[in-house]
């Protein structure tokens, strides 16, 4: 099972590299949505976000169609859309994406 990485970035700073992790579930399956609860001080207004894999285990690859970030202090979703593979064998092989919002 590959490991998921997400690092958010604002205008205060940045989140580090976050390990994306769930027990008991398999992360990013086909059709279904993953949520993540991430605690880290007031980004700021966002401005991108980068997510990446290992590539370890059999069928690393992933469809990543789009990543919301909701500031459950205000409320406040940004959308990050993506619709690119993360996978070494597919399209431009890149297993990293950096995204930028949607306004």
């Amino acid at each position: 099972m590959p490991m998921f990485f997400i690092t958010i970035y604002g205008s205060n700073g940045d989140s580090g590299c976050r390990q994306l992790q769930q027990k008991f579930r398999n992360l990013f399956e086909r059709g279904r949505t993953d949520r993540f609860l991430l605690e880290m001080l007031d980004m700021g207004e966002l401005q991108k976000v980068r997510v990446e894999h290992d590539n370890s285990g059999l069928s690393a690859g992933w469809l990543l169609d789009r990543v919301e970030v909701t500031n459950t202090a205000n409320g406040v979703t940004t959308i990050f859309l993506c619709g690119k593979w993360l996978d070494t064998k597919r399209a431009d092989r890149e297993i990293a994406r950096v995204l930028y919002p949607k306004y």
